[in-house]
Protein backbone atom coordinates (compact mmCIF):
# COMPACT_ATOMS: atom_id res chain seq x y z
CA UNK A 1 0.00 0.00 0.00
CA UNK A 2 2.53 2.63 1.23
CA UNK A 3 4.77 1.85 -2.01
CA UNK A 4 1.63 2.30 -4.25
CA UNK A 5 1.33 5.66 -2.43
CA UNK A 6 4.67 6.87 -3.32
CA UNK A 7 4.64 5.73 -6.94
CA UNK A 8 0.80 7.05 -7.61
CA UNK A 9 2.31 9.92 -5.97
CA UNK A 10 5.44 10.35 -8.18
CA UNK A 11 3.32 9.94 -11.12
CA UNK A 12 0.91 12.88 -9.74
CA UNK A 13 3.77 15.32 -9.89
CA UNK A 14 4.58 14.20 -13.09
CA UNK A 15 1.14 14.99 -14.05
CA UNK A 16 0.99 18.20 -12.56
CA UNK A 17 3.83 19.39 -14.33
CA UNK A 18 3.02 18.06 -18.04
CA UNK A 19 -0.42 20.26 -16.85
CA UNK A 20 1.93 23.58 -15.81
CA UNK A 21 4.01 23.11 -18.96
CA UNK A 22 0.61 22.56 -21.26
CA UNK A 23 -0.68 25.19 -20.33
CA UNK A 24 2.22 27.89 -20.12
CA UNK A 25 2.89 27.51 -23.18
CA UNK A 26 -0.86 27.37 -25.00
CA UNK A 27 -1.45 30.61 -23.40
CA UNK A 28 1.52 32.50 -24.26
CA UNK A 29 0.86 30.77 -27.81
CA UNK A 30 -2.34 32.38 -28.03
CA UNK A 31 -2.79 35.91 -30.09
CA UNK A 32 -3.15 39.02 -28.32
CA UNK A 33 -1.65 40.00 -24.78
CA UNK A 34 -3.51 41.53 -21.51
CA UNK A 35 -3.66 45.08 -22.46
CA UNK A 36 -4.90 44.39 -25.96
CA UNK A 37 -8.35 45.53 -24.89
CA UNK A 38 -6.92 49.05 -23.80
CA UNK A 39 -7.19 51.46 -26.49
CA UNK A 40 -4.51 53.60 -27.81
CA UNK A 41 -1.93 52.74 -24.86
CA UNK A 42 1.11 54.79 -25.18
CA UNK A 43 3.98 52.36 -26.20
CA UNK A 44 5.66 53.60 -22.61
CA UNK A 45 3.07 52.35 -20.70
CA UNK A 46 2.64 49.34 -22.58
CA UNK A 47 6.12 48.71 -21.35
CA UNK A 48 5.84 49.49 -18.14
CA UNK A 49 2.83 47.11 -17.49
CA UNK A 50 5.00 44.11 -19.69
CA UNK A 51 7.84 44.99 -17.08
CA UNK A 52 5.53 45.04 -14.42
CA UNK A 53 4.22 41.69 -15.12
CA UNK A 54 7.83 40.33 -16.16
CA UNK A 55 5.91 39.90 -19.67
CA UNK A 56 9.71 41.75 -21.01
CA UNK A 57 11.47 38.53 -19.94
CA UNK A 58 12.54 35.79 -22.40
CA UNK A 59 9.71 32.89 -22.21
CA UNK A 60 11.97 30.52 -20.66
CA UNK A 61 12.45 32.87 -17.75
CA UNK A 62 9.09 33.48 -17.12
CA UNK A 63 8.35 29.30 -17.42
CA UNK A 64 11.04 29.06 -15.14
CA UNK A 65 10.07 31.55 -12.82
CA UNK A 66 6.29 30.13 -12.78
CA UNK A 67 7.32 26.69 -11.55
CA UNK A 68 9.18 28.28 -8.57
CA UNK A 69 6.55 30.36 -7.81
CA UNK A 70 4.07 27.59 -8.56
CA UNK A 71 6.53 25.15 -5.69
CA UNK A 72 5.83 28.26 -3.26
CA UNK A 73 2.29 27.97 -3.87
CA UNK A 74 2.40 31.41 -4.71
CA UNK A 75 0.42 32.18 -8.11
CA UNK A 76 0.89 35.76 -8.39
CA UNK A 77 -0.96 38.88 -8.83
CA UNK A 78 -4.24 39.21 -11.45
CA UNK A 79 -3.17 41.38 -14.28
CA UNK A 80 -6.65 42.20 -15.12
CA UNK A 81 -8.23 42.50 -11.45
CA UNK A 82 -6.63 45.51 -9.94
CA UNK A 83 -3.88 43.60 -8.70
CA UNK A 84 -5.40 41.09 -6.43
CA UNK A 85 -3.21 37.78 -5.60
CA UNK A 86 -4.59 34.96 -7.25
CA UNK A 87 -4.18 33.22 -3.88
CA UNK A 88 -7.26 35.40 -2.73
CA UNK A 89 -9.08 35.29 -5.93
CA UNK A 90 -9.33 31.35 -5.57
CA UNK A 91 -10.06 31.63 -1.90
CA UNK A 92 -12.87 34.04 -1.97
CA UNK A 93 -14.53 32.51 -5.17
CA UNK A 94 -14.02 28.59 -4.85
CA UNK A 95 -16.45 28.14 -1.72
CA UNK A 96 -19.50 29.59 -4.25
CA UNK A 97 -18.05 26.85 -6.81
CA UNK A 98 -17.92 24.32 -3.73
CA UNK A 99 -21.43 24.79 -2.57
CA UNK A 100 -22.84 24.10 -5.55
CA UNK A 101 -20.82 21.31 -6.60
CA UNK A 102 -21.80 20.04 -3.17
CA UNK A 103 -25.58 20.58 -3.27
CA UNK A 104 -25.26 19.24 -7.09
CA UNK A 105 -23.62 15.80 -6.50
CA UNK A 106 -25.92 14.91 -3.89
CA UNK A 107 -28.71 15.34 -6.67
CA UNK A 108 -26.62 12.85 -8.80
CA UNK A 109 -26.22 10.48 -6.14
CA UNK A 110 -29.97 10.96 -4.64
CA UNK A 111 -31.68 11.15 -7.95
CA UNK A 112 -29.09 8.85 -10.50
CA UNK A 113 -28.59 5.49 -8.56
CA UNK A 114 -32.39 4.88 -7.46
CA UNK A 115 -33.00 5.57 -11.09
CA UNK A 116 -30.65 3.52 -12.23
CA UNK A 117 -31.76 0.51 -9.87
CA UNK A 118 -35.04 0.71 -11.16
CA UNK A 119 -34.33 1.06 -14.14
CA UNK A 120 -32.47 -2.46 -13.94
CA UNK A 121 -35.12 -3.81 -11.60
CA UNK A 122 -37.81 -3.32 -14.31
CA UNK A 123 -35.84 -4.21 -17.16
CA UNK A 124 -38.31 -3.68 -20.64
CA UNK A 125 -40.95 -2.47 -18.71
CA UNK A 126 -42.58 1.00 -19.02
CA UNK A 127 -40.64 1.82 -15.86
CA UNK A 128 -37.32 1.22 -17.56
CA UNK A 129 -37.83 2.77 -20.91
CA UNK A 130 -39.30 6.10 -19.25
CA UNK A 131 -35.92 6.11 -17.12
CA UNK A 132 -34.11 5.44 -20.16
CA UNK A 133 -36.06 8.08 -21.69
CA UNK A 134 -35.20 10.37 -18.79
CA UNK A 135 -31.49 9.52 -19.13
CA UNK A 136 -30.92 10.39 -22.55
CA UNK A 137 -32.38 13.40 -22.90
CA UNK A 138 -30.27 14.40 -20.07
CA UNK A 139 -27.17 13.25 -22.00
CA UNK A 140 -29.07 15.23 -25.18
CA UNK A 141 -30.02 18.62 -24.06
CA UNK A 142 -27.27 20.45 -23.28
CA UNK A 143 -26.85 22.00 -20.04
CA UNK A 144 -27.64 25.82 -20.46
CA UNK A 145 -30.59 24.93 -21.78
CA UNK A 146 -31.93 23.23 -19.23
CA UNK A 147 -30.76 26.27 -16.58
CA UNK A 148 -32.99 28.45 -18.73
CA UNK A 149 -36.03 26.58 -19.30
CA UNK A 150 -35.36 25.85 -15.03
CA UNK A 151 -34.64 29.41 -14.69
CA UNK A 152 -38.02 30.57 -16.64
CA UNK A 153 -40.25 27.97 -15.43
CA UNK A 154 -39.93 27.00 -12.16
CA UNK A 155 -38.74 30.66 -10.77
CA UNK A 156 -39.83 33.34 -13.08
CA UNK A 157 -43.26 31.77 -14.20
CA UNK A 158 -44.20 29.71 -10.84
CA UNK A 159 -41.84 31.47 -8.70
CA UNK A 160 -41.17 28.28 -6.46
CA UNK A 161 -37.34 29.19 -6.16
CA UNK A 162 -35.18 32.52 -6.74
CA UNK A 163 -33.38 32.91 -10.07
CA UNK A 164 -30.29 34.45 -9.23
CA UNK A 165 -27.32 34.25 -6.62
CA UNK A 166 -26.53 31.42 -4.20
CA UNK A 167 -27.55 33.58 -0.93
CA UNK A 168 -29.53 30.72 0.60
CA UNK A 169 -30.12 26.67 -0.01
CA UNK A 170 -32.86 28.06 -2.14
CA UNK A 171 -30.83 29.90 -4.63
CA UNK A 172 -29.17 26.54 -5.50
CA UNK A 173 -31.46 24.39 -5.75
CA UNK A 174 -32.42 25.62 -10.13
CA UNK A 175 -28.55 25.74 -10.79
CA UNK A 176 -28.12 22.65 -8.76
CA UNK A 177 -30.55 20.86 -11.45
CA UNK A 178 -29.18 22.78 -14.68
CA UNK A 179 -25.56 21.62 -13.53
CA UNK A 180 -26.86 17.80 -12.10
CA UNK A 181 -29.09 16.88 -15.27
CA UNK A 182 -26.33 15.68 -17.15
CA UNK A 183 -24.54 13.62 -14.57
CA UNK A 184 -28.02 12.45 -13.16
CA UNK A 185 -28.43 10.99 -16.65
CA UNK A 186 -25.36 9.05 -16.95
CA UNK A 187 -25.06 7.84 -13.72
CA UNK A 188 -28.57 6.05 -14.07
CA UNK A 189 -27.20 4.34 -17.20
CA UNK A 190 -24.03 3.12 -15.82
CA UNK A 191 -26.53 1.48 -13.12
CA UNK A 192 -28.79 0.18 -14.90
CA UNK A 193 -26.20 -1.19 -17.41
CA UNK A 194 -23.82 -2.72 -14.54
CA UNK A 195 -26.66 -4.06 -12.33
CA UNK A 196 -28.30 -5.50 -15.10
CA UNK A 197 -25.70 -7.56 -15.83
CA UNK A 198 -24.93 -8.30 -12.06
CA UNK A 199 -28.51 -9.55 -11.21
CA UNK A 200 -27.86 -12.71 -13.71
CA UNK A 201 -24.81 -13.69 -11.49
CA UNK A 202 -24.88 -16.88 -9.52
CA UNK A 203 -24.13 -15.49 -6.51
CA UNK A 204 -27.53 -13.51 -6.85
CA UNK A 205 -29.06 -16.63 -7.83
CA UNK A 206 -27.76 -18.28 -4.99
CA UNK A 207 -28.47 -15.33 -2.46
CA UNK A 208 -32.19 -15.21 -3.38
CA UNK A 209 -32.10 -19.04 -2.87
CA UNK A 210 -31.07 -18.93 0.20
CA UNK A 211 -34.28 -16.87 1.06
CA UNK A 212 -32.71 -13.52 1.61
CA UNK A 213 -35.47 -10.59 1.16
CA UNK A 214 -35.03 -8.73 -2.29
CA UNK A 215 -34.38 -5.55 -0.20
CA UNK A 216 -30.85 -7.88 0.83
CA UNK A 217 -30.14 -9.08 -2.39
CA UNK A 218 -30.45 -5.90 -4.36
CA UNK A 219 -28.83 -3.20 -1.80
CA UNK A 220 -26.43 -5.39 -0.07
CA UNK A 221 -25.08 -7.84 -2.65
CA UNK A 222 -26.29 -6.14 -6.45
CA UNK A 223 -25.48 -3.02 -5.91
CA UNK A 224 -22.35 -3.16 -3.89
CA UNK A 225 -20.84 -4.19 -7.11
CA UNK A 226 -23.00 -2.65 -9.52
CA UNK A 227 -21.71 0.73 -8.06
CA UNK A 228 -18.04 0.76 -9.23
CA UNK A 229 -18.29 1.85 -12.76
CA UNK A 230 -19.83 5.03 -10.81
CA UNK A 231 -16.92 5.35 -8.50
CA UNK A 232 -14.71 6.01 -11.13
CA UNK A 233 -17.01 8.56 -12.66
CA UNK A 234 -17.42 10.47 -9.79
CA UNK A 235 -13.44 11.20 -9.43
CA UNK A 236 -13.27 13.49 -12.38
CA UNK A 237 -17.29 14.45 -11.73
CA UNK A 238 -16.18 15.49 -8.24
CA UNK A 239 -13.51 17.68 -9.44
CA UNK A 240 -15.23 19.25 -12.34
CA UNK A 241 -18.33 20.25 -10.56
CA UNK A 242 -16.68 21.66 -7.40
CA UNK A 243 -14.56 23.80 -9.61
CA UNK A 244 -17.53 25.34 -10.84
CA UNK A 245 -18.87 25.72 -14.13
CA UNK A 246 -19.00 28.96 -16.01
CA UNK A 247 -21.94 28.39 -17.91
CA UNK A 248 -23.96 27.38 -15.36
CA UNK A 249 -22.76 30.35 -13.03
CA UNK A 250 -22.91 33.19 -15.36
CA UNK A 251 -26.83 32.04 -15.89
CA UNK A 252 -27.55 32.31 -12.44
CA UNK A 253 -25.11 34.77 -11.49
CA UNK A 254 -23.17 32.90 -8.84
CA UNK A 255 -19.50 34.16 -8.62
CA UNK A 256 -18.31 31.27 -8.75
CA UNK A 257 -14.75 30.27 -9.66
CA UNK A 258 -15.79 28.65 -13.22
CA UNK A 259 -16.56 32.34 -14.24
CA UNK A 260 -13.09 33.69 -13.54
CA UNK A 261 -11.38 31.03 -15.16
CA UNK A 262 -12.65 30.86 -18.85
CA UNK A 263 -12.91 35.33 -18.30
CA UNK A 264 -8.74 35.13 -17.24
CA UNK A 265 -8.91 32.72 -20.87
CA UNK A 266 -10.32 35.60 -22.98
CA UNK A 267 -8.89 38.47 -20.76
CA UNK A 268 -5.40 36.91 -21.40
CA UNK A 269 -4.99 36.51 -17.24
CA UNK A 270 -1.98 34.43 -17.47
CA UNK A 271 -1.56 34.17 -13.77
CA UNK A 272 -5.00 33.67 -12.52
CA UNK A 273 -5.42 31.01 -15.76
CA UNK A 274 -2.35 29.20 -14.44
CA UNK A 275 -3.32 29.55 -10.69
CA UNK A 276 -6.82 28.00 -11.38
CA UNK A 277 -5.72 24.94 -13.61
CA UNK A 278 -3.05 24.45 -11.15
CA UNK A 279 -5.77 24.31 -8.48
CA UNK A 280 -8.34 22.07 -10.84
CA UNK A 281 -5.45 20.02 -11.66
CA UNK A 282 -4.72 19.57 -8.12
CA UNK A 283 -7.86 18.56 -7.13
CA UNK A 284 -8.43 16.25 -10.19
CA UNK A 285 -5.49 13.88 -9.24
CA UNK A 286 -6.69 13.57 -5.57
CA UNK A 287 -10.18 12.63 -6.52
CA UNK A 288 -8.40 9.99 -8.54
CA UNK A 289 -6.36 8.47 -5.99
CA UNK A 290 -9.83 8.83 -3.88
CA UNK A 291 -11.36 6.71 -6.17
CA UNK A 292 -8.21 4.10 -6.19
CA UNK A 293 -8.52 3.44 -2.57
CA UNK A 294 -12.60 3.51 -2.18
CA UNK A 295 -12.28 0.62 -4.86
CA UNK A 296 -10.25 -1.50 -2.26
CA UNK A 297 -12.99 -0.30 0.18
CA UNK A 298 -15.96 -1.24 -2.14
CA UNK A 299 -14.68 -4.44 -3.28
CA UNK A 300 -11.70 -6.09 -1.02
CA UNK A 301 -11.01 -8.15 -4.11
CA UNK A 302 -8.73 -5.32 -5.53
CA UNK A 303 -5.78 -4.20 -4.00
CA UNK A 304 -3.55 -1.55 -4.32
CA UNK A 305 0.13 -3.14 -5.96
CA UNK A 306 2.89 -1.76 -6.23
Amino acid sequence: MFGYMIKRFAYSIFTLFVIITITFFLMHAIPGNVYNSEKNLPPAIVENIRAKYGLDKPLSEQYFTMLKNTLKLDFGISMKNRGRPVNDIITEHFPHSARLGIFSITLCLFIGIPLGILSALKKDKWQDRLAMIIATLGVSVPGFVVAVLTQYLLGVKLKWFPVIGDKTIYHLILPAIALSFLPISFIARLVRSSMVEVLEQDYIRTARAKGLSERVVIYKHALKNSIMPVVTYLGPLIAGVLTGSFVIESIFNIPGLGRYFVTSISNRDYTVTMGVTIFYAVFLVLMNFAVDVLYTVLDPRIKLKN
